[in-house]
């Protein structure tokens, strides 16, 4: 269990080592969701060596499986990446499925990783046409 003293530590020392993109406050919030099941000295040693990985943007990628993760003394539990709902064989955080369907149009860049919302068929550009022969 992370006590408040022991998440205030680690954000502190993570925006010493990041001091332009990784504020403390943001670092707690996301210590305050995600640290269970790890204990002080595992989440300390991934979070430094999150925060020196610059292709790391943000103390969210902590609690991503990665290479910061790679211990010499490995934890009991690696994190597991959530899939996409709609591409399950991929990460949601990277998801290459939902990339193509934004490139492409089909799908709103919000929705990226995210489950799309059944939206019915558009009409067709003659509806009133159609819909006024039939009457």
């Amino acid at each position: 269990m992370l006590t408040e003293r022991q998440a205030q530590l680690i954000a502190a020392t993570l925006e010493e080592l990041r001091p332009k993109d990784w504020r403390a406050q943001q670092t707690l919030d996301v210590l305050s969701v995600h640290h269970q099941p790890y204990d002080f000295k595992t989440l300390l040693q991934v979070a430094i060596n999150a925060a020196l990985n610059p292709s790391i943007k943000s103390p969210s990628s902590i609690f991503l499986d990665g290479k910061h993760w790679n211990l010499p003394e490995p934890p009991k539990q690696r994190p597991v990446n959530p899939k996409c709902p709609d591409h399950d064989w991929y990460d949601a955080h990277a998801c290459h499925a939902c990339d193509a369907d934004i490139r492409e149009g089909n799908r709103p860049e919000q929705f990226r990783g995210h489950k799309m919302p059944k939206t019915p068929a558009p009409r067709p550009a003659n509806w009133n046409e159609l819909t006024q022969a039939g009457t």
